[in-house]
């Protein structure tokens, strides 16, 4: 299982996702529609290499909704990473949040205006902001390896299965074994960026949201 998303699939999913917001509920394409028959190979070409468990896909021309399908599964793997036993179908009403497009907009955001006022540098330790990960294994990695996905750390883990509680997170985490080196090879995690997370707020001293509305957003106009 190649477990995490490219940054291209999370754009396709966010550009599908915003087509969704701006059309109507006209007529869908049926399931079989030929004029979508290349979009469909492709997905289902994705599906058994297993880049994703699931999808959902929608076009949107002129304002209606001529394509909506649903593919593979909503969820596939338990916390042990094993295929569950009956696992849930994708469907069209399936909701899919906007996760990539806030590292960009939130959590990059925060990390450069922290640095603008000089209380982090990028090339600061991890391991000063988060207790534990001073180990071996994560002692090394900083800040800058975090934003630019080459701190080694694993793609993706199903941390939705433990209780919502930034300890628990953080402790599995940091149990987890890296997959790589840091600062050798770029590969795209979810992990690094809820670790900037609670990086930011431990910094600031504020929750992350009410950090972003009164140092970003709220002198944009945001």
């Amino acid at each position: 299982m190649k477990s995490g998303f490219s940054v291209s699939l999370w754009l396709f999913l966010a550009i599908l996702i915003f087509m969704a917001i701006s059309c109507s509920t006209g007529d869908e394409g049926g399931a079989d529609d030929p004029r979508f028959a290349e979009a469909d190979s492709l997905i289902q070409a994705a599906l058994s290499d297993d880049q994703f468990t699931g999808v959902v896909l929608l076009i949107g021309e002129k304002g209606e909704i001529v394509h909506h399908k649903a593919y593979g599964y909503a969820s596939l793997y338990n916390e042990d990473l094993r295929v569950i036993e009956r696992p849930d179908s994708m469907s069209r009403e399936h909701l899919f949040d906007l996760a990539s497009l806030t590292k960009i907009f939130a959590t990059t955001y925060a990390v450069m205006a922290l640095h603008t006022d000089g209380m982090v540098e990028l090339d600061d330790p991890i391991s000063r902001f988060l207790p534990g990960f001073d180990n071996s294994g994560h002692s090394s990695i900083t800040i800058r390896q975090l934003l630019n996905h080459t701190s080694g750390l694993r793609p993706w883990y199903p941390l939705y299965y433990l209780p919502d509680r930034p300890d628990e997170r953080l402790e599995a985490i940091r149990s987890l074994p890296l997959s790589g080196v840091p600062g050798e090879n770029r590969q795209y995690s979810d992990l690094g960026y809820i670790l900037l997370e609670e990086i930011i707020e431990s910094i600031s001293g504020m929750s992350f949201e009410a950090y972003l509305n009164e140092r970003v957003y709220s002198r944009l106009g945001l």
